[in-house]
């Protein structure tokens, strides 16, 4: 077995020991060459600070690693941990992570930080011996939004970068990284920024990843929260892109957000936990 970082391959080499890890995940993952490349971009993966596992010239194992400065402190993400299934149950995926931090600490990073699945017990296990803990849960959504009538003087229209930026920061929590204000700046080609107006006062907004239907962010000011502000978004996004709406990665203490994700006729679908690891 030997562990090399992805300097030295290209994005199709990659991407199929990736799928192969995740095809049989509670949440299968199937990515083209291309959608990997995205996902290396947008989300900042540092092919120096990721690693793959390879068995006789197979590639079997691959954790990938972005890296962003937030608040001024530099901080991992863990993109993805997998194994293929042959060469599960003999520790590839600690062995491949005791290799990589050796590594990673050279970035003069604080901290790693991943999410996994609350029913994926093993990960769990493997991610806690090797001194990672638990400090946030996560929901995650999908379902159809039920059609209701919405407030007449609720008017919904795109809005700038810079009025998403000025709002988002209002939110009662901090997104999750594939939701955060960095990723979506990287996708603005296929995401719709909208904002949500009570006669000329934008009162809320929110980004939609038009390319998978994906609510990444909807905020409202705190001024006008129960309003029908946050439901008039929703029933736009569904008038324009399919009734059809899913959301990861909401954090549990947003209890308001998720009690109204529900009455509009999304399904809590599956938990994860946010893990860390102190560097």
């Amino acid at each position: 077995m030997k562990f090399s970082d992805l300097t030295t391959y290209q994005p199709q080499e990659l991407y199929q020991v990736f799928n192969d890890s995740f095809a049989d995940y509670a949440v299968p993952v199937t990515f083209t060459a291309q959608q990997f490349q995205r996902k290396i971009e947008v989300e900042d993966i540092k092919l120096e600070s990721s690693i793959v596992a390879v068995d006789n010239g197979q590639l079997v194992g691959i954790i990938l690693h972005a890296l962003r400065e937030i608040s001024g402190e530099k901080v991992l993400y863990n993109a993805g941990t997998g194994v293929i299934p042959g060469s599960r149950g003999v520790g590839l995926a600690q062995r491949m992570y005791q290799h990589i931090l050796s590594i990673v600490r050279d970035d003069n990073a604080q901290r790693i930080v991943l999410e996994v699945l609350t029913s994926n017990v093993p990960a769990i296990k493997t991610y806690t011996n090797l001194g990672f803990a638990e400090t946030r849960k996560f929901h995650c959504y999908q379902g159809d939004i039920e059609h209701r009538s919405t407030k007449a003087d609720v008017t919904i229209a795109p809005i700038s970068l810079a009025e998403f930026e000025r709002y988002a920061s209002m939110g009662e929590v901090v997104p999750s990284w594939q939701n955060a204000t960095a990723s979506i700046l990287r996708s603005l080609d296929v995401v719709e920024l909208l904002g949500a107006y009570k006669g000329e006062v934008l009162s809320g907004c929110c980004a939609l990843d038009t390319s998978r239907n994906r609510l990444l962010q909807i905020v409202v000011h705190p001024d006008h929260r129960r309003c029908g502000v946050a439901s008039a978004m929703l029933h736009h996004i569904a008038s324009k892109h399919g009734k059809k709406l899913s959301i990861i990665n909401v954090d549990s203490r947003a209890e308001d957000l998720h009690h109204f994700l529900l009455s509009q006729g999304l399904q809590q679908i599956q938990g994860q936990y946010e893990m860390e690891l102190m560097l």
